[in-house]
């Protein structure tokens, strides 16, 4: 479980087979082998720790829907990392699994005075958790929907999260992960159920 909040952007260093390598400094004072790292807001099981090198092996299921993939990824490009929670962290976004919905596309980037609206094509299948004032995760970073349209969304990036995320680096016609807000989808779980019950 995370919270969606960066702690610090590290360094995409190669992709072999299906370990990707990423050069960290921050996350490394207490990580160990077998630990979950959210990658970009995928969460990862570190399989091998080298001096500042954290690799992460990455499944079939989880290549297929992220930009885990060799013809995605280009050495020296910043990645977003953070450490699980533990249970006396501070939940300074919102609960994050780690388990992303697929790819949601910028199709515009607006500067309004110091902050920036990006405007984002979401996957259809998770249209009933696009919620105003909701929760959304876009690259492992939590962040609040500010107006909802018919098959996108907004949301405000304020400049502190621009400065310590990849967001400062993204454009429009550029992917992100995303993942909808956990508790939107328990919530929308349980009413299905008890319709049927």
């Amino acid at each position: 479980m995370f919270t969606g909040i960066i702690e610090e952007m590290g360094i995409f260093k190669r992709f072999d087979r299906q370990d990707i390598c990423i050069e960290a400094k921050e996350i490394l004072s207490d990580l160990k082998i077998g630990d979950s790292v959210a990658v970009n807001g995928v969460c990862l099981t570190v399989t091998s720790i080298k001096d500042n090198h954290v690799s992460f092996h990455v499944s079939p299921t989880t290549q297929k829907i992220t930009q885990f993939q060799t013809n995605f990824l280009k050495a020296g490009q910043k990645i977003n990392l953070e450490r699980a929670a533990t249970l006396n962290s501070r939940l300074g976004g919102h609960l994050v699994s780690g388990h992303v919905d697929g790819l949601a596309k910028i199709i515009s980037r607006i500067k309004k005075r110091d902050a920036y609206l990006f405007e984002l094509l979401y996957p259809p299948k998770i249209k009933p958790f696009i919620v105003d004032k909701g929760s959304i995760t876009l690259d492992g970073i939590s962040l609040t929907i500010c107006e909802v349209l018919t098959s996108s969304f907004k949301v405000t990036v304020i400049p502190q999260t621009l400065r310590s995320t990849t967001l400062q680096y993204k454009n429009t016609g550029e992917q992100v992960h995303i993942e909808a807000d956990l508790v939107a989808r328990y919530l929308m779980n349980q009413v299905i159920v008890s319709k049927l019950l």
